[in-house]
């Protein structure tokens, strides 16, 4: 059997392959004065921001809360934090936050447009002693999927061509720097499966590893009535809702289709393979792709936690346009990801079928060498890192 060669240098990103302006209508940068705050000089600069956004549009934080928690769960709470002072000031107490309740809403804290305000995207249960904290092991569901740092102000670092689903909300948080929601259809109790979508939105999609702060069920994004008085913009910036179509949602699995994401498995696979690191020269099932033909261009892409190869699908003639591309391998998974329609919603256990009943492939053969490859990887690793200790007298 031949060994599966990848080029030198093989490994990119995503982004990189798909390049600016993909996918999306480019906007003209024009001058606009934003909205002048009741706390701040109003603020001149040029702007990226879309011209469907320009207008702002005003709501209280209690309808926003109302518009994205629309499935909050029983016995779940949405969670905040506010406070005056520049974060760079702020007790760092402030980030414990609390649980959004009614009484919050009636009141002013959460409502002053001087502070800065902060929601979870996601809702968390109380714990046997009946707190609410913004903890991963009290997470009840999460309820949108949040991109930031969208424009081209002092701190944006995507592209407003780089956006595919028209947001449900759009706020600007800095000068023509926007955080861009897509309130989910349904809560998503998957704490795991939420994860992977955003990291793969994060590497893949948008963010291109710039935003690692996406990629938590327990992340901060700021809500619409509030200030950003983080001291390098100088003046603070009072937050400007640009848009608001809480009607627009969507679910997990229609984000992925339209950013064309490949997910990485769930876990505990996931943290196996990821320390065993197996390599595209060790991965059986890639070597018998190569065999076959199916490697399209043998470049290695980074998908975030995992790798992946371009392949032609193992059932690319039953695709109505008998189109090749949209499949990719992902690398020491054994694990095959077509985009095409035909193909949307089929999980692993088929393709492998198709391996074996259209291609001969004796698949429980390649499965026993995947998990062969794993184990000795994993056994170096420990050999090694008790080596580690020995050497530096860690273990004696």
């Amino acid at each position: 059997m031949a060994n599966f060669k990848a080029p030198t240098e093989t490994v990119t990103s995503v982004n990189a392959r798909r390049g600016a302006g993909h996918n999306a209508p480019n906007e003209a940068v024009k001058a606009e004065v934003a909205p002048p705050a009741t706390n701040a000089t109003a603020v001149y600069h040029m702007t990226s921001i879309p011209e469907k956004y320009r207008t702002p549009v005003s709501i209280t934080n209690k309808e926003f809360v109302d518009g994205v928690f629309h499935d909050l769960g029983p016995e779940a709470h949405a969670y905040y934090t506010s406070f005056p002072e520049p974060p760079e000031d702020a007790n760092p107490g402030v980030w414990m936050g609390a649980p959004i309740t009614a009484r919050l809403l009636r009141g002013s804290r959460f409502t002053r447009p001087e502070n800065n305000n902060y929601y979870v995207v996601s809702s968390f249960y109380a714990d046997a002693d009946g707190r609410v904290r913004r903890r991963q092991a009290q997470f009840a569901a999460a309820h949108t999927i949040c991109t930031d740092d969208l424009g081209a102000g002092m701190s944006a670092k995507i592209p407003w061509s780089a956006v595919k689903l028209e947001p449900s909300y759009v706020i600007e948080t800095s000068p023509d720097n926007c955080q861009a929601g897509m309130i989910l259809k349904a809560r998503c109790e998957d704490a795991d499966y939420y994860n992977r979508v955003v990291d793969a939105l994060v590497y893949q999609g948008l963010a291109a590893e710039n935003d690692p702060g996406m990629k938590s069920v327990s992340r901060y994004m700021r809500a619409p009535v509030g200030t950003n008085s983080k001291k390098k913009y100088g003046t603070p910036h009072q937050h400007v809702l640009r848009s608001w179509r809480p009607e627009l949602r969507y679910t997990p699995e229609e984000i992925v289709r339209a950013y064309e994401l490949v997910l990485a498995p769930a876990k505990p696979e996931q943290q196996f393979r990821a320390s065993v690191k197996l390599t595209a020269a060790d991965d059986p099932y890639l070597q018998v792709l190569s065999d076959l033909g199916l490697v399209l261009t043998g470049e290695i892409r980074s998908g975030g936690s995992f790798q992946m190869v371009d392949v032609r699908c193992v059932d690319a003639d039953e695709h109505t346009d008998r189109a090749e591309e949209g499949c990719v391998y992902i690398v020491g998974g054994g694990t095959l990801v077509c985009h095409h329609g035909h193909c949307i919603g089929k999980r692993s256990r088929e393709f492998r079928e198709t391996l074996r009943e259209k291609y001969g492939v004796n698949t429980d053969a390649l499965d026993a060498e995947l998990r062969l490859a794993r184990h000795a990887i994993a056994r170096q690793i420990g050999t090694d890192n008790l080596a580690a200790l020995i050497g530096t007298g860690a273990g004696q």
